[in-house]
């Protein structure tokens, strides 16, 4: 974020009509950049969108995938815990989500 208000700053052409684009795993990035922008709304940028390309974008597919690295990590007991989690992590992370298509998230 710090980075692009820099370059911003130096170029403030860049902030106009700034559309965000992440695949594979830099969606997780861009959205999490897209988030900070709408959270701050700094003045130079003109924020207009985000693109994520991914087979699996969702957090919690990420905290369930996660798991299948763990699987050669931690013994089975760590593992079991792991995913006795996943059913609260999945309805917090709901919980949380814009109720329509481009709303602010419910913190």
């Amino acid at each position: 974020y710090e980075m692009l208000l820099s370059v911003v700053a130096d170029k403030p052409e860049f902030g106009q009509n700034l559309h965000l684009l992440g695949i594979s795993f830099d969606s997780a990035t861009v959205s999490q950049l897209a988030s900070k922008i709408l959270a701050n709304k700094p003045a130079n940028i003109d924020f207009k969108g985000i693109m994520v390309m991914d087979g699996v974008t969702g957090t919690i597919d990420r905290f369930s995938g996660c798991l299948t690295m763990a699987k050669k990590l931690v013994d089975k007991d760590t593992l079991k815990e792991m995913q006795s989690f996943l059913p609260a992590c999945d309805k917090e992370i709901k919980a949380c989500q814009p109720s329509e298509p481009g709303g602010d998230p419910n913190p």
